[in-house]
């Protein structure tokens, strides 16, 4: 947060707010990781802020564009986070954590998280039509399609990596969807610069 102090007002306001989410987050007699809907939020909200503050360090200004990603990103958390929660159930219980298998059992947790998912998905897909800039949100349709083939097959008889495998689809999704962005822009940079 220091090093923010250096770079702009709109930095340093970014670095307090990420420090308050992960106070909420983690710290005081209810933090939000013992409540699962309390905690993707929570989540969901630090990644959009990551996005602006990523913006505001490199550029300085907050395009458009940088919002749309950002948001579809978040959105991305919140629908799908929930699913690292799938394979640690017995253990989140023993804590009194209440994640969204927890509060409304797996079957239901595993329909909700594909319903959202695929909406989210097609969210990022218009998003990567009408802004060429944030085309590799048009990743998340063929990422949704995968994590709900893993969700088919997560049943109350599954086993721990069974449980665990949507979760991995979910990181693997974010990793790509990131990488392109990120590879995209050194492109335009390049291109800019030559």
């Amino acid at each position: 947060m220091f090093s923010a102090v250096f770079v702009s007002p709109l930095l340093l306001a970014l670095a307090a707010v990420m420090l308050m989410l992960g106070l909420h987050y983690s710290a005081g007699a209810k933090p939000a990781k013992r409540h699962g809907a309390r905690a993707l939020l929570v989540a969901s909200a630090g990644v959009y802020v990551t996005y602006i503050a990523g913006a505001a360090a490199y550029a300085g200004v907050i395009t458009t564009d940088v919002l749309v990603f950002a948001l579809v990103m978040s959105l991305w958390t919140l629908a799908v986070g929930s699913t690292k929660g799938f394979g640690e159930m017995e253990g989140d219980a023993a804590c009194g954590r209440r994640t969204l298998p927890i509060v409304f059992g797996l079957r239901a947790a595993v329909r909700l998280s594909a319903a959202v998912a695929l909406l989210v998905a097609f969210i990022g897909a218009i998003a990567a039509l009408t802004t060429q800039s944030v085309w590799p949100l048009a990743l998340l349709l063929p990422a949704a399609a995968i994590l709900c083939v893993q969700l088919g097959v997560v049943t109350a008889s599954a086993g721990r990596l069974e449980l665990r495998r949507p979760y991995r689809a979910f990181m693997v999704s974010q990793f790509a969807v990131n990488g392109l962005a990120a590879a995209s822009f050194a492109r335009g940079a390049v291109r800019s610069a030559l």
